[in-house]
């Protein structure tokens, strides 16, 4: 716990100017200082001076100082928040076995007890500890914080919690739980963030002293229960291992950083089999160990309900719309807290974003910084809690950080930062913009690294059974920039009626859809025609039979003003001039051993994926300064 205390004080923010001790501070409703200068010398003594059914937000200041106490929460819509986080601590001794021998439950068991009815709790910049264990040698259940029953909308910010046994921090509202924890520091021993419910935790830091477990999940009330965590990093005791459920629930952890000691022990299951109605939900993302990854933290969100993405997990797709705590909680902190998009965020569109905040609790102006370098250059000086950054550079990371100027000077807020996501190229088609057997990967190789390739291409579609069977919804969910979009080969007569299209009409039809589509969803469509057949003839020359396709697609790219990459022409020449040996070459082979002339190998790719790069680069000249040159252009 020294570890996590110092280092709490280290990142914490600091005040240029020492603040004024005054009675009630702006926006604060009761102080409590053990000194007797604030309006009580307890912290329950304030918490109990609160109305029974009180319905609107009571902020109780609690100034540095160890509280040896037990706290217990009855009241809703109140802040209990520290003058610092290392300063401010509520300390007590418990352990819940030795609590349970004389009593029927666990009302009491910990240092802060939060009541079965208790709603809009936030605890924030202080420090609670359960010490039973250091100071009578026992590693056993000791809560920090708990509360169950009914309570829900639970909040720490900027807190450590900590207990030298195990089941820390128990918010354990199995039906109603939601809990939000952002920028907090969590030790303990085993399950020692365990929540039931939905739970969401952020920018955090976890310490284990346990060989069995950190974290824990009961999710058993609902299927869609969740406990989230991003962005946060895990250290402990060596070959700690990550978390386990005894009864249903689902753990997701992205972006997270795990120490060296981190144990090669996939989460589990450890209750009998019948216990569980949905069986292993345990997903990961982005998720790196120093020293080396291990194979079951890979990445997996496929397999979880609904497929999400990385950037759909926030606080507000885990409470799946119950609660959105990031816009909702209330200024309580000395700086700016609840940065959006929240610290370590990867996924900002390079168009520019919003900068949203949660103000100090003494409002007023507040200096903005941003930049690419660290400190980040003053930008703005402002009232309000958000600021639109423009164009920015993709594939980049910038810092932020929102100082709040006060009577006493300046309080720096944290430091954040967030990064922008690669320019996005979708490519929706047939086999032959594949990575395996077209184009694709030799486009992809021609692209800088602020770009990215989405192959979502697939074998064997046509334009119909592409949209049909929600291909090409998966395409829009990638949220890309721009799509290259290439049917045709699996429209053609022959094909069945599941995929053949006629090119004057129900082709140029489904085109015209994806060209729609893909613009109300925010990207920039460019069509391109079929990739010709290596069909050579008696004359040396490639005779294509998918000229009305190609005709269709500059038709509807003309009705459209849309750009179009000519694709099966430019094919055609190259395929003419190379002559029949050359241009089969650049094929495989089918199973039966005969020449494939539809598909590429490596070097039909890297001479076709070329070839869409460059055109691409004339019809879009914006895109030239993501996709290498040629070659022979490169060269003085």
């Amino acid at each position: 716990l020294l570890g996590l205390a110092c280092a709490a004080c280290l990142s914490a923010p600091r005040s240029r100017a020492p603040a004024a001790r005054a009675m009630r501070p702006p926006g604060v409703d009761l102080v409590v200082a053990q000194d007797g200068s604030g309006d009580f010398r307890t912290v329950q003594a304030a918490l109990d001076a609160i109305p029974e059914g009180n319905a609107t937000h009571k902020l109780v200041l609690v100034r540095d100082g160890v509280y040896r106490e037990k706290i217990f929460v009855t009241r809703s819509h109140v802040s209990l928040v520290g003058e610092s986080r290392a300063g401010t601590r509520l300390e007590y001794a418990e352990l819940r076995r030795a609590w349970r021998q004389a009593h029927p439950d666990d009302w009491g068991a910990a240092v802060v007890n939060v009541g079965p009815e208790v709603s809009d709790l936030l605890l924030a910049n202080l420090t609670v500890r359960n010490d039973y264990g250091r100071l009578n040698g026992d590693d056993d259940h000791q809560f920090a914080i708990r509360s169950g029953g009914g309570a829900t909308r639970i909040a720490l910010l900027h807190a450590t919690v900590a207990a030298d046994g195990g089941d820390t921090l128990s918010l354990w509202n199995g039906a109603t739980g939601l809990s939000y924890q952002s920028a907090c520091d969590f030790e303990g021993a085993v399950d020692f963030v365990c929540p039931r419910g939905w739970a969401y935790v952020t920018d955090s830091r976890f310490f284990s002293r346990s060989l069995t477990a950190a974290l824990w999940h009961d999710g058993s009330k609902d299927r869609d229960q969740k406990l989230v965590v991003r962005h946060s990093r895990f250290d402990g005791i060596p070959g700690f291992p990550l978390g386990r459920n005894n009864r249903d629930g689902q753990i997701y952890v992205l972006d997270a950083l795990f120490s060296p000691r981190l144990a090669d022990r996939p989460m589990s299951l450890p209750s009998a089999p019948e216990t569980y109605q949905w069986g292993a939900r345990h997903y990961y993302a982005s998720c790196r160990r120093e020293g080396g990854d291990y194979a079951w933290f890979a990445d997996n969100l496929a397999s979880a309900d609904g497929a999400p993405r990385e950037e759909e997990i926030d606080a507000r797709w885990t409470f799946g719309g119950r609660w959105d705590p990031e816009a909702s909680l209330p200024a309580v902190l000395p700086f700016a807290a609840l940065p959006r998009p929240e610290n370590g965020w990867r996924f900002v569109d390079p168009d520019g974003v919003r900068l949203r905040w949660g103000p100090a609790r003494q409002g007023g102006a507040q200096r903005l910084r941003f930049g690419r370098g660290e400190p980040p250059p003053l930008v703005a000086q402002t009232a309000e809690t958000s600021w639109e950054t423009g164009a920015l550079e993709p594939a980049s990371r910038y810092f932020w950080r929102v100082d709040t100027i006060t009577k006493g000077g300046i309080v720096e807020g944290p430091s954040w930062s967030f990064e922008t996501r690669p320019l996005r190229i979708a490519l929706a088609g047939d086999s032959t913009v594949t990575d395996e057997q077209g184009w694709g990967r030799g486009f992809a190789a021609r692209l800088a690294p602020q770009a990215v390739c989405l192959n979502r291409a697939k074998g064997g579609r046509s334009s119909k059974s592409y949209a049909a069977e929600g291909l090409w919804q998966e395409v829009l969910r990638d949220r890309p920039d721009y799509v290259l979009i290439q049917f045709g080969h699996n429209d053609a007569p022959g094909k069945g009626p599941e995929r053949e299209t006629d090119p004057a009409t129900t082709y140029r039809a489904n085109l015209a859809r994806y060209v729609d589509e893909a613009r109300a969803a925010g990207a920039v469509p460019v069509l391109l025609t079929s990739l010709t057949r290596r069909y050579y003839q008696a004359d040396g020359r490639v005779h294509s039979d998918l000229e009305a396709y190609a005709e269709a697609v500059r038709a509807v790219a003309q009705a459209k003003g849309v750009a179009v990459l000519d694709l099966h022409a430019r094919s055609l020449e190259l395929l003419d001039r190379m002559g029949p040996e050359q241009g089969l070459a650049l094929g495989t082979l089918k199973a039966d051993g005969s020449l494939d002339k539809t598909h590429l190998g490596e070097a039909g790719s890297r001479l076709f994926g070329g070839v869409v790069a460059d055109e691409l680069r004339r019809a879009i000249p914006a895109l030239a300064r993501f996709i290498a040159p040629a070659p022979q252009e490169a060269q003085p």
